[in-house]
């Protein structure tokens, strides 16, 4: 038996990755899903693990733990870069769609990457703990949603502050194909608001409480 610490599908929905816990021992684990069968099993050498998350490009793994980020070769499978400057578990990971980015944080600090040498470009101070980070897909931005029920949306490449949103519940954010809206929930609505200027477009309705959701497009 092992314990999901996370887990996620590849840009184009082709393959899973899963970060496990067997034991006392770490794994990544991927399987491409149009053939059912394992196409990655990469031993985790290291003492904890909080959070994972796989590159869009698929060379690069990374692993948080204990004060720590890790950087993982997928062609290597082995770790090539540490960086030591977190001051408690890294429970959050996020990679730009361009994978020229790297955004990691703890409890009270959240630190951006430049993934061309690894070196740290920005740091931030969090007043609160962050729920989720995701990158908008035309890499312009990187919405952030805290414990304190606000979401915070920085460009991606400058993290300036660019909007809040006050009052936000919703546990995930998708963003259409197209890059032009992004889709939230709260209660009973679904909210759709323009990625230019991040209003609210329109919000639709349903009879009850939602406590999770899921966006995706279908091709025709």
């Amino acid at each position: 038996m092992f314990e999901v610490v996370s887990f996620e599908l590849d840009t184009e929905g082709n393959h899973i990755y899963v970060f496990v816990k067997i034991q006392e021992k770490f794994k990544l684990l991927g399987w491409n899903l149009a053939t059912e069968t394992r196409t990655l099993d990469l031993d985790l050498v290291q003492d904890s693990l909080y959070s994972g998350t796989v590159f869009k490009n698929g060379k690069y793994a990374v692993t948080g733990e204990y004060v720590r980020v890790n950087i993982w070769s997928l062609e290597t499978m082995n770790c090539i870069h540490t960086s030591r400057t977190h001051k408690s578990n890294v429970t959050d990971l996020m990679v730009s769609y361009d994978s020229t980015r790297l955004f990691a944080a703890d409890n009270s600090v959240f630190q951006v990457y430049d993934t061309s040498n690894w070196n740290e470009i920005y740091r931030l101070d969090l007043t609160s703990d962050i729920k989720f980070m995701v990158p908008s897909r035309d890499n312009e931005y990187n919405f952030v949603a805290n414990e304190s029920n606000i979401l915070s949306i920085y460009s991606l490449h400058t993290m300036e502050l660019i909007k809040e949103i006050p009052g936000f519940e919703s546990k995930k954010v998708y963003f259409t194909k197209d890059n032009d809206y992004f889709i939230h929930v709260l209660g009973r609505l679904i909210y759709i608001r323009d990625l230019d200027n991040f209003e609210k477009i329109c919000a639709l309705t349903i009879d009850c409480d939602i406590i999770d959701f899921l966006y995706f497009q279908i091709k025709v």
